[in-house]
C-alpha cells in the first residue's frame, strides 16, 4: 500500500510514514501531471512507468529501502512494462535526431507573408486567442523581414510589450524555408532560449507551411547529459552501496531513457549535482567514448546543422567565438566550439546585453582561493590513489611521485600566497587597476605559477595511467572512483592553466585589475584580464554573416547631433551608416506609470550620510504604505546594507527579499511571488532581465543614478579608448549613454504588458539638474508621454497613500 498526500502540506505531516510517497520525485522526473484529480496522476505514472524496460526493476532495491512507498510505486509501475530491453541500451536512445531537408523552392513572398500574418484581422488573430494587434510588433517584423530580403543589418529598438520574439521569429522562418538558409537566434540567457523554444517556437509552428520548420537549442558542452560519467557514477552507487542523493540518481536514470535532448536543464538539478553527470571540453573523449553515439551533445551539435533555425545564447556565442579564435582547431579535423551551422542570418535579441556578455567571454580570471581548492583536491586524490596500486609498483618510484607533487604542491601554494598578500590592502568590491612595474611582477609570479603547475599535472597524467593500467587487472569500485576523480581535477587544472596562459600575455588593448569580493567562504581576490576594445572585437567576429539583426526595448539614447544609436554602434562594433530604427511602445505610459522624482533629497555622494538617511526615511515610509509588491533597485551592496540596518526593524510585517553576492536572481524572484507583503532589495542583475507579473511589482524605487564607478579600471580605459579627443568625449560618447541605457532597463521592470499600473520613485534628484548634460540626455531617452513629477518627500507619501486609498493600484 503507498499514500498520495494532497499537497505538499499534507505530505510534510505524513513524512515519517514510510508508505507515503513523495509525488515531486514522479513530477519531477516524469511527468508534470494535468487536471488536479489524484486518481488521474496516479494513472498517468503508471501508464509511463509502463512503457520503461522491465529489466530497470531489477537495479531498484540499490535505490530505495525495502519499505519505501515511493520504491513500491515504482516497482509496481515498472514491473507492469513490457519493454523487455536492457535497461543500459535505452538510456538516451530516444533523443531527437533532425534529419536534412532541402526547403529549396518554396515560393513565398517574404514582404507580402509578414503583412498577411501581423496586419489587423491577419493570421495571428486567428490562430492566437486573445491576441491584440500591435503596430510596433507589425512594423519591427516587416522591417526585419526587408532587411533579411535586402541581405543588409538593422538595429531596432522596440519597446518592451511590443512582442519582439514573434516579430523576428515569423520573418526568420519563412525566410528559412523559402531559401533553404539556416538561421541563429541569440538571447541573452539560457531560460530565455528554453522560453523562445518552448513557447514562441510553438506558435510559430500553427502558421501555414511552418509545421515542419526544424528549431533546435544548442548549448555548452556542460549543460547536456554524459553517459559515461552517469553510467560510473551509477556503477559507483550500485557496487559501494555509497552515493549522495540515491533517489535523485534514479530519477535522472528515467529522465535519461525518455528525453529527446539530454539537456540537464530541463531537470533544474543543484549546480553541484548537475556536474557529476556532465563532462567539460578536457573530460570528453569525443569519438573514442563508447557512448559517443547517443550523446547528447554531439547529437545536439548535429541538430544545429540540420535545423532551420539555431536559437544559442550571447555566453555561449562569444565563449565559443574566443575559443575558436584562441585555438582555430582542435584534434585532426574536428573544429573546435558549437560548430553553428554556415549561417547567413543572426538574429541578437536583448543586444544592449552583448557588451557584458563579450567581456566576460573574452575576460581571463585567476582566484587565488580557487586555484589553491584545485591543487589541494588534486593532491588529496593523488594520495588516495597511491596508496590504492601501492602494491603494484615499486615503492621507491611511487614515494617520488608524491615527493614531486608535495613540492609542486609546495611551490604553488607560496607563489599564490605572495600573490595574495601583495593585495591584501584591496577593498572589498572595489576594483585596483594593475599596470606597469606592477604587472610585470605579477606575470612574472603568473609565469612561474603556469610553468609549475604543468609539471603538476603531467606526474598527475602519469599516476592517472598508472591506475588505469591496475583498474584493467582489478575492477573495482574503489579504482573506478579514483579514476574518475582523477580525470575530473585534471580537467579542473586545464581550465586553469587556460586562465594563466590569458593572463600572462603580452597584448595590447586588455587592462588587468584585482577586486575582493565576498562569497559563502569568505573574502577572495580575484585577478582579472579584461578586452577594452569590445568595438573592435565584435567587428571581427563572424565577419562574413551579411544580415545582422540587433533588436533590443533600450538602444536609442537621445543625441542632438545624431540619430540616437550612435553608442549602440559603437559598443556592437558597427559602422556610422548601419541602418537602425526606433519604433515606440504600445502602452499608455500617462494611464499606466505615475513617476516621482525626490526634489528635496541630499545630492548623491559616495558615503554622504544625509542622502542615506534621508533615503533610508523615505523607503521606510513608502514601503508601509505599499506593503508588498515592491522593488528598491541599489547600484551598490554597501548603500543596500546600510539602508536595510537603517529600517528593517520597522517592517517587520515585510518580508525583505535581500540579493546577496552569491544569490539567484530567479531563486529570490521565485520566493517573491510565492510570498504575501514581500519586496525585493537588488543591485545590478535586477535592473534588467527581471519580469515580475503586474501585482508582484507596484512600486519601483530608484536609490540612485546606475552610474559605474569612474575609476574602475575597465571603464575608465573604455572612456579613454572612445574620447580620442579628451576625456570628456569619452564621458559623452560611452559612459553617460551606458548609464542611461541602464536606467530605461530599470525602469523598465514596472510596466510589463497593457494591463500594468505602477509607481516610480527616484530618489536621486540629479535626474532634473539642467546643468548635467546628462540628465537632459536621460530626460529627453524617455518616452515623450512619460509624465515626470518633480516634488518633495513628504508629498510623494501624500501621493502614495491617496493612489492607495483609491485603488489606482
Amino acid at each position: 500500500m503507498c499514500l498520495f498526500p494532497l499537497n505538499d502540506e499534507t505530505y510534510k505531516l505524513l513524512s515519517n510514514y514510510p508508505e507515503v510517497i513523495d509525488e515531486n520525485f514522479l513530477k519531477r522526473f516524469l511527468v508534470y501531471p494535468t487536471g488536479k484529480e489524484s486518481d488521474k496522476h496516479i494513472n498517468e505514472y503508471l501508464q509511463l512507468l509502463s512503457s520503461f524496460p522491465a529489466s530497470l526493476t531489477d537495479i531498484l532495491p540499490h535505490f530505495f529501502e525495502k519499505n519505501d512507498g515511493l520504491g513500491k510505486f515504482l516497482q509496481m509501475g515498472l514491473s507492469s512494462g513490457t519493454k523487455d530491453s536492457r535497461w543500459e541500451d535505452e538510456v538516451c536512445s530516444n533523443l531527437t535526431k533532425l534529419k536534412s531537408v532541402d526547403h529549396k523552392g518554396a515560393d513565398i513572398d517574404l514582404i507580402k507573408t509578414v503583412r498577411m500574418v501581423f496586419s489587423e484581422g491577419g493570421l495571428l488573430e486567428d490562430i492566437l486567442e486573445g491576441y491584440e494587434y500591435r503596430q510596433e510588433q507589425f512594423m519591427t517584423a516587416l522591417e526585419i523581414a526587408e532587411s533579411i530580403e535586402g541581405k543588409q543589418g538593422i538595429m531596432i529598438e522596440a519597446g518592451t510589450g511590443t512582442g519582439k520574439s514573434l516579430a523576428y521569429l515569423i520573418p526568420s522562418a519563412y525566410y528559412s524555408i523559402s531559401k533553404g538558409e539556416q538561421i541563429v537566434v541569440s538571447t541573452r540567457t539560457r531560460m530565455l532560449q528554453d522560453q523562445l523554444a518552448r513557447k514562441d517556437v510553438a506558435i510559430v509552428k500553427k502558421l501555414p507551411n511552418l509545421e515542419e520548420l526544424r528549431v533546435w537549442t544548442l548549448k555548452g558542452r556542460e549543460r547536456y547529459f554524459c553517459l559515461k560519467k552517469y553510467f560510473e557514477e551509477l556503477e559507483y552507487a550500485v557496487g559501494s552501496g555509497k552515493s549522495k542523493n540515491r533517489t535523485e540518481l534514479f530519477g535522472v536514470l528515467l529522465w535519461s531513457i525518455k528525453t529527446g535532448s539530454g539537456d540537464l536543464d530541463e531537470l533544474h538539478l543543484k549546480e553541484e549535482n548537475r556536474n557529476r553527470f556532465t563532462a567539460t571540453r578536457f573530460e570528453c573523449l569525443r569519438k573514442l567514448c563508447p557512448f559517443f553515439n547517443r550523446c547528447p551533445y554531439y547529437n545536439s551539435r548535429d541538430n544545429a546543422q540540420n535545423a532551420d533555425i539555431v536559437i544559442t545564447n550571447h555566453s555561449l556565442l562569444f565563449s565559443e567565438a574566443h575559443i575558436r579564435l584562441e585555438d582555430s582547431r582542435e584534434g585532426e579535423d574536428e573544429p573546435i566550439g558549437m560548430l553553428l551551422p554556415k549561417f547567413k542570418v543572426l538574429i541578437v535579441d536583448e543586444a544592449h546585453e552583448l557588451e557584458m556578455s563579450l567581456t566576460e567571454a573574452m575576460s581571463f580570471n585567476l582566484v587565488p582561493h580557487e586555484a589553491v581548492s584545485t591543487i589541494r583536491k588534486a593532491i588529496n586524490c593523488s594520495k588516495d590513489a597511491l596508496r590504492s596500486i601501492r602494491n603494484h609498483f615499486e615503492r621507491s618510484f611511487l614515494e617520488e611521485l608524491w615527493g614531486r607533487l608535495r613540492k609542486f604542491t609546495a611551490e604553488i601554494e607560496k607563489i599564490l600566497k605572495t600573490i595574495v598578500v601583495s593585495y591584501n590592502n584591496c577593498s572589498t568590491d572595489e576594483k585596483h587597476s594593475i599596470d606597469n612595474e606592477e604587472l610585470e611582477a605579477l606575470k612574472k609570479d603568473i609565469g612561474e605559477l603556469y610553468t609549475i603547475i604543468q609539471r603538476f599535472r603531467a606526474v598527475l597524467i602519469q599516476l592517472l595511467r598508472m591506475v588505469e593500467e591496475v583498474a584493467e587487472e582489478e575492477e573495482t569500485p574503489v579504482l573506478e572512483k579514483l579514476n574518475m576523480e582523477l580525470k575530473s581535477v585534471t580537467s579542473e587544472l586545464d581550465g586553469l592553466i587556460r586562465q594563466l596562459l590569458g593572463l600572462s600575455r603580452e597584448e595590447d588593448g586588455r587592462v588587468v585589475y584585482v577586486r575582493r569580493t565576498v562569497t559563502n567562504n569568505g573574502n577572495h581576490l580575484i585577478i582579472t584580464s579584461a578586452p577594452i576594445k569590445n568595438d573592435q572585437l565584435m567587428a571581427a567576429i563572424f565577419p562574413d554573416v551579411p544580415v545582422k539583426v540587433f533588436i533590443s526595448a533600450t538602444l536609442w539614447v537621445y543625441s542632438g547631433r545624431s540619430d540616437g544609436f550612435n553608442y549602440a554602434r559603437r559598443i556592437l562594433g558597427l559602422n556610422e551608416s548601419f541602418h537602425a530604427i526606433k519604433l515606440g511602445s504600445s502602452f499608455d505610459f500617462q494611464e499606466q506609470l505615475k513617476f516621482y522624482i525626490v526634489k528635496d533629497m541630499a545630492k548623491y555622494q559616495p558615503n554622504n550620510r544625509e542622502y542615506l538617511n534621508q533615503g533610508a526615511n523615505l523607503i521606510s515610509e513608502m514601503l508601509k504604505i505599499v506593503k508588498g509588491s515592491a522593488m528598491v533597485l541599489f547600484t551598490s551592496y554597501k548603500d543596500m546594507y546600510y539602508v536595510i540596518s537603517k529600517i528593517s526593524e520597522e517592517l517587520l510585517d515585510i518580508r525583505l527579499q535581500i540579493q546577496e553576492p552569491n544569490n539567484s536572481p530567479t531563486a529570490i524572484v521565485n520566493e517573491h511571488v510565492n510570498s504575501e507583503n514581500s519586496v525585493i532589495f537588488g543591485v545590478r542583475s535586477f535592473w534588467e532581465g527581471i519580469d515580475l507579473p503586474g501585482e508582484h511589482l507596484k512600486l519601483l524605487i530608484i536609490f540612485k543614478l546606475p552610474f559605474e564607478r569612474p575609476d574602475d579600471p575597465l571603464i575608465n580605459a573604455r572612456i579613454k579608448h572612445y574620447g580620442t579627443k579628451n576625456y570628456v568625449e569619452g564621458l559623452n560618447k560611452y559612459y553617460y549613454p551606458k548609464m542611461i541605457t541602464a536606467f530605461r532597463q530599470g525602469i523598465g521592470r514596472l510596466i510589463r504588458t497593457r494591463n500594468d499600473r505602477g509607481v516610480l520613485v527616484v530618489l536621486d534628484n540629479r535626474i532634473v539638474d539642467g546643468n548635467k548634460i546628462y540628465s537632459r540626455k536621460l530626460l529627453r531617452s524617455l518616452s515623450p508621454d512619460v509624465k515626470i513629477n518633480v516634488i518633495d518627500g513628504s508629498r510623494v507619501i501624500s501621493e502614495l497613500r491617496k493612489l492607495r486609498r483609491t485603488k489606482w493600484f
